[in-house]
């Protein structure tokens, strides 16, 4: 009896020992300023991806700040430092080979934008390789996408605002963005949502949440834990409608992982 005692306790001290001790691991969690899930208010993050995050981090327990900075950097740093978490990424089966992803947490659609009378028309992505200029900004989804489909007729800036102000200013006839930011960014940039309108959509796009690959896969588990239990518990849904009140969450969004 009492070697068996002794043989319970070890295998229980092994299982504790083997969790993952997620409340003393140093995560970095960084942003971009891609409002409406996060951007910067009086120096403060904000956003709907931003609450979601703390939320997480409180219920892991993790005492970090979210800090925004352009995405280019955050890329660099989630792609080569251990214990980053970058959001709000879109998700791909390639990135998911470089990331190790948590979601999902929103939808998004990708779309060309053109100046409102323009006179722009688009039928096709092929349409949209002849003759057009066109803006996107470093590391993004938009300029991956721009690359895989073989254009060469984009330049890449730093953010998504210069990027709309390309637009806006002449220097490129289309801007290829991400919603549900284009509102918010023609806003920040200076201009209305309708000075823009929408020419082409060529696909609709689920951000995650991704950590650097050398992130423990315990820790992962038990964010996506977490997550899955904020959208059984309504604390996912209720974020999401303060900062999209009167729309349906997508059930893609809702889906557990």
């Amino acid at each position: 009896m009492k070697r068996s005692c002794t043989v319970l306790l070890i295998a229980l001290l092994t299982f504790i020992t083997a969790q993952p001790d997620v409340h003393a691991l140093q995560l970095r969690v960084i942003t971009e300023d891609w409002p409406p899930l996060s951007y910067l208010d009086n120096g403060e993050p904000r956003g709907m991806a931003v609450e979601i995050v703390e939320e997480l981090l409180n219920r892991v327990r993790i005492p970090a700040q979210v800090h925004v900075i352009p995405w280019n950097l955050g890329w660099e740093l989630a792609s080569s430092e251990p214990n980053v978490l970058l959001f709000s990424m879109v998700y791909t089966e390639e990135r998911a080979k470089q990331f190790k992803m948590i979601g999902a947490i929103a939808v998004g659609a990708t779309k060309f934008y053109a100046r409102k009378g323009s006179g722009i028309t688009l039928a096709s992505i092929e349409e949209a390789k002849q003759g057009h200029r066109i803006s996107t900004y470093h590391k993004t989804y938009e300029e991956q996408f721009l690359k895989k489909q073989r254009f060469t007729n984009f330049v890449s800036v730093e953010n998504p605002i210069e990027a709309a102000q390309k637009l806006m200013e002449g220097e490129v006839d289309l801007w290829i963005n991400v919603e549900p930011g284009t509102g918010p960014i023609l806003r920040e940039a200076g201009y209305a949502p309708n000075d823009v309108e929408a020419v082409l959509t060529v696909s609709e796009e689920l951000f995650y949440i991704a950590f650097s690959e050398a992130t423990p896969d315990g820790t992962v588990a038990v964010w996506q834990e977490k997550l899955n239990a904020m959208k059984q518990d309504g604390t996912f849904e209720e974020i999401y409608h303060k900062w999209f009140p009167g729309k349906t969450l997508p059930p893609e969004v809702l889906k557990l992982n």
